[in-house]
């Protein structure tokens, strides 16, 4: 039997809620017969949303928050979430929200 690596991105900026919100639906809602990696992407919230998500997931072995040194817009912070997730966790599928 073939396995697939499926991983799921999401950027954030300043949502807290929503973000969290987002992952929870991910974990509750994808067949545990899947292997996957949830990555939150911070694209430099000047709230410290990021920094709170980072506290958060810190312990959670499927979930990564990468915080980013400058915003990059829209396209640039899903490309650097798409390079981690392809390159450094080499994830077959991913999802980008």
């Amino acid at each position: 039997m073939v396995t697939y690596k499926f991983g799921f991105l999401i950027l954030h900026y300043q949502v807290l809620n929503e973000t969290i919100a987002c992952v929870e639906s991910i974990k509750k809602n994808i067949s545990k017969d899947f292997e996957y990696h949830i990555l939150i992407v911070d694209n430099h919230s000047p709230n410290q949303s990021g920094v709170q998500l980072n506290t958060l997931y810190d312990s959670d072995p499927l979930c990564t928050v990468l915080l980013l040194n400058e915003n990059k817009g829209f396209s640039g912070g899903n490309n650097e979430g798409f390079q981690y997730l392809k390159k450094k966790l080499q994830c077959d599928f991913i999802c980008m929200m």
